[in-house]
């Protein structure tokens, strides 16, 4: 240890504690030493090393430290306190404590910017939410204040607004506006569970015809309706001569079950005030049924109507596919299966019945020019079940033409079906597949199945004429079909086709007659009685009988008068 410096002063030391602080405050280096020996009380250890000592006897510093060995010492006041430091490196934050109870809840705030309710996205737009919608405070155009019905919203709209269907909405009938458009979001529609009656219709509208009404509908939805044998379900219904254009995605007719109903209708389309001073106008409905029909006794009723519709999938009702009376255009395509024949409440069940007169509306004449029915669907089946089907109408009917003077307009129905299957079914009245009511006047109807594969299990009648007229006055057409015929019990040599009543053209086409109705000869075509040869045949296979009179007709297709092509080439029995 270097030596202890000269005290201040002559070196006097105290043997109290201030002095010896006092002459102790200028050493430096040393102090953590001298601390710890006196903290030690080990004199030997500090005298041993001090060479300046006071001469005042008594004095020495070795005395004075002798003496601080019976000294207690007393802990002196507590110097002012120095200055800070500089900060040292912060510390890892520690583990985050427990949290503080809730504080009291502060006042409320002032009221923010009115929001989206006043704001309209179009003053042409109503839009309808059944659930968060409220008829009484909607406001047109606005996204948020919407109308919870359909009906409600219609009452406000006027003619070029748009109702804007969001939800699915239930138990609304009687609608269809003059100038609305009703469009339907994916998953949206009108399903009745308690009322009975048309979703749209022009009941009372149209001041009794003389005002029709248009609307449309557009987008996706899914109609329901509910029937009773009292009142009918009905997807649209149009009676008073209004028009109307449709997309939806399905169309059904329930009972209050929620199954299938017997009854109702899809679509009906008729002009009640039309008459023969040019009164009124014929009812229009055009439209597509994205995917099926399903439920009730018809797809399609028209009297004084033009009427195109488009399904994408299949069409199964009970009794009727498509009654076209006093019609100018039906055109009807079916994507899928067409189904029907099996209605259990009603006798008037067919596929098709095409009439010149509409009987619904009094029988008045309407047509002007050209009648046209056309009917494509990838399968017909017809289920011969429930209710004993009417005499006077069979599976396909098509009647007189003819108006009431006596003159007469062309009519065309075309029959475009790949397959048409005829099934026995439960019930044993069993009404022939077609059923042709002839005339006297000029060449007038033709009837054409083209690409067909017809199969007609036992106890059809294939063909029936209404009438004894045996003028060639009505074409019908088989071209490039095949049908196989399963009559069994016909009797022996029984006719298939007679010619006698209308002109046929049988052009690449497959004729093939039971095994029985092999033994008993049946017979394909027959003009015994016919001075006409009313026939053309080209490239035909059948296991029947073809008289020799007219396998002696001739090898070439010629033309008589009226420009009707006949003759017989390249026929084949097998």
């Amino acid at each position: 240890m270097s030596e202890i410096k000269k005290l201040k002063g002559n070196n006097s030391v105290s043997i109290d504690r201030k002095t010896i602080n006092e002459n102790f405050e200028h050493i430096h280096t040393e102090v953590d030493t001298v601390k710890s020996t006196i903290a030690n009380k080990n004199i030997e250890a500090v005298s041993g090393n001090v060479t300046n000592e006071s001469t005042v006897p008594g004095t020495t510093i070795t005395q004075a430290l002798e003496n601080l060995k019976n000294t207690v010492l007393i802990p002196g006041a507590t110097g002012p306190q120095g200055a800070t430091g500089v900060t040292g490196v912060s510390g890892a934050t520690g583990v985050t404590g427990p949290t503080g109870a809730t504080g009291v809840t502060g006042p409320t705030g002032a009221t923010g910017a009115t929001g989206l309710d006043s704001v309209l996205i179009s003053n042409n737009f109503l839009i309808v939410d059944a659930t968060n919608g409220n008829n009484s405070t909607a406001i047109k155009g606005s996204l948020v204040k919407k109308y919870s019905t359909i009906a409600g919203a219609e009452a406000i709209a006027t003619t070029g607004d748009t109702i804007l269907i969001t939800t699915i909405v239930a138990n609304e009938i009687h609608l269809g506006k003059n100038g609305i458009r009703y469009h339907f979001l994916p998953g949206t529609g009108v399903k009745n569970t308690t009322l009975v009656g048309a979703i749209f219709d022009d009941i009372g509208k149209t001041t009794s015809g003389a005002n029709p009404i248009f609307f449309k509908i557009t987008g996706w939805g899914d109609f329901v309706s509910r029937d009773e044998s009292a009142t009918h379900g009905i997807t649209i219904f149009l009676y008073e001569g209004s028009s109307a254009e449709f997309q939806c995605n399905s169309s059904s007719i329930l009972d209050l079950t929620g199954n299938k109903s017997d009854l109702g209708f899809h679509f009906w389309a008729q002009s009640e005030y039309i008459n023969a001073a040019g009164a009124g106008v014929m009812t229009s409905l055009k439209g597509k049924v994205i995917r099926d029909c399903i439920g009730g006794h018809y797809f399609l009723s028209a009297h004084s109507a033009n009427v195109v519709i488009d399904v994408g999938g299949n069409v199964d009702v009970s009794a009727v596919f498509c009654q076209a009376e006093g019609t100018q255009l039906i055109d009807l395509n079916v994507g899928g299966k067409i189904t029907c024949g099996y209605c259990v409440n009603n006798a008037y069940k067919y596929f098709l019945l095409a009439d010149g007169l509409p009987f619904f509306t009094g029988s008045v004449d309407t047509i002007v020019g050209t009648n046209t029915i056309k009917i494509t669907a990838k399968r017909f089946e017809w289920i011969n079940s429930g209710a004993a089907p009417y005499s006077g109408i069979h599976i396909i009917s098509v009647k007189d033409f003819s108006k009431d003077d006596g003159a007469h307009e062309f009519s065309y129905v075309d029959i475009n079906v790949d397959e048409i299957l005829i099934k026995s079914g439960d019930q044993a009245t069993k009404n022939g597949l077609f059923r042709i009511s002839n005339n006297n006047n000029a060449v007038s109807t033709r009837i054409k199945l083209d690409k067909c594969k017809i199969d007609i299990e036992d106890g059809f009648p294939l063909l029936t004429f209404a009438g004894t007229n045996e003028k060639a006055y009505l074409d019908m057409m088989f071209q490039d079909c095949s049908i196989d015929y399963k009559h069994d019990s016909l009797g022996a040599s029984s006719v298939i086709l007679d010619t006698r009543y209308a002109m046929f053209h049988l052009i690449n086409t497959r004729i093939k007659v039971s095994t029985q109705g092999v033994t008993d000869g049946y017979i394909l075509l027959d003009d015994s009685s016919n001075t006409d040869k009313n026939v053309q045949i080209d490239n035909v296979v059948t296991n029947a009988i073809i008289p020799t009179t007219l396998l002696n007709y001739g090898t070439a297709i010629s033309s008589n008068s009226t420009g009707i092509r006949s003759g017989i080439t390249d026929i084949r029995i097998i």
